[in-house]
């Protein structure tokens, strides 16, 4: 059905029950994930012992950054013991491409990628992966056979480093998202003023009340760090906060972000409804 006020499809817009269902494919609503972008096994796991204190609802381990990346056998060994550091705390694995913020030093064949993602979801020690929208469909595809298959929760994401798309544009990704049955759709934009981030926010807030799918939208910078506290009461269900480093220019640290996040909510629990 085309909204005949916007000109957009709403066909995907959901029940008030259905959004309830939504908001637990993460431990929290909102969840806050910190990063692990070490390159060595022993910084890896450094940089998680200095987190756990701070209590993360989730960990990202970036293993672009990690030198060991195309020795399937040494990512498998962190893994375990990333899993023994971090108990019940959920993990998400991403190999961020390059083009989309990635290591640039990073260089995995499309057969090492499908490897790699086959060994990691079928280890048992993640809980979600992430891969970029931008990937051959046939990529998303088998990743998302085995995403399934290993009940790996798999989130597909778009990254602009350049600008902040109009509303269609988002929504196209979004919906692509949903096509390829991602768990999860993810966009992470770039302002350039103030009203850039306002835009973006409206944006999210349409796309979370009318596109059955759980979002993740932040808005990136300096000018972009109210979306990474503020973005859950627009329907993001997840905000990155910088622990031992940060993955994306604007993350703040995670004692920051939780403390905002906790008063906030507390002084709005009453009005504010997703």
């Amino acid at each position: 059905m085309i909204c005949l006020h916007c000109g957009i499809s709403h066909r995907y817009k959901r029940s008030e029950g259905e959004k309830e269902t939504l908001k637990q494919l993460f431990p929290k609503y909102p969840a806050i994930c910190a990063p692990l972008t070490g390159k060595t096994h022993d910084e890896i796991i450094a940089e998680c012992r200095k987190l756990l204190p701070a209590q993360p609802d989730l960990l990202e381990w970036r293993a672009d950054f990690f030198a060991g990346i195309n020795n399937i056998e040494q990512v498998l060994q962190l893994l375990h013991s990333l899993k023994y550091e971090m108990g019940p705390i959920p993990l998400l694995f991403t190999v961020r491409s390059a083009l989309e913020g990635g290591n640039p030093h990073l260089n995995l064949s499309s057969s090492e990628k499908r490897n790699l993602c086959s060994a990691v979801c079928q280890s048992g020690f993640l809980q979600y992966f992430d891969t970029e929208l931008s990937n051959p469909a046939d990529e998303i595809d088998y990743i998302r056979e085995i995403t399934r298959a290993h009940e790996v929760q798999l989130i597909l994401s778009y990254h602009n480093f350049e600008c902040t798309p109009n509303q269609p544009f988002l929504i196209e990704k979004f919906e692509q998202a949903h096509k390829f049955q991602a768990d999860v759709g993810k966009v992470a934009v770039m302002p350039h003023s103030l009203e850039d981030v306002l835009d973006f926010m409206k944006s999210v807030s349409f796309i979370h009340k009318n596109i059955d799918l759980p979002i993740i939208a932040i808005s990136m910078g300096d000018l972009g760090v109210m979306t990474r506290l503020f973005g859950w009461m627009f329907g993001s269900q997840l905000t990155f906060a910088a622990g031992e480093n940060s993955s994306a220019p604007g993350q703040m640290p995670i004692q920051d972000v939780q403390a905002v996040i906790q008063m906030t909510q507390r002084g709005n629990s009453n009005s504010i409804k997703h």
